[in-house]
């Protein structure tokens, strides 16, 4: 993704969040967990695609509105596994002021690179 990624911008169609609880028996142990799903659209090739992703802050879900433009990185070659570049998408909040500022470790480091290609 890094090398051959293409940073391309894309509008947010839905998002949702969704409780999962996950059961290991063998361990006795139960997961609550909070995923944060995100729909969007992009257009590349001429066509319209839609994918979908997963984001790992809820301050910056929730600081996301239907019809928004967000940061995405896809491959040319397979342009359906389009993923959230999540530190781009912070930064650009937070330069609107609409998300506050985090703690969150895991913003620490950019999950995937969206440097220039």
């Amino acid at each position: 993704m890094k090398r051959y990624g293409l940073n391309l911008d894309a509008t947010l169609t839905h998002k949702e969040k969704v409780e999962i609880r996950i059961d290991n028996a063998k361990r006795q142990v139960r997961v609550d967990e909070l995923e944060l799903h995100v729909l969007f659209d992009f257009q590349f090739d001429s066509k319209t695609w839609s994918c979908g992703d997963l984001l790992t802050n809820e301050k910056v879900f929730d600081a996301l509105n239907d019809g928004q433009t967000i940061p995405i990185r896809i491959l040319p070659w397979k342009p359906e596994s389009a993923s959230v570049c999540q530190r781009a998408l912070f930064n650009r909040l937070k330069g609107l002021n609409t998300a506050a500022e985090t703690t969150d470790p895991r913003l620490g480091e950019a999950l995937i690179e969206c440097g220039e290609v």
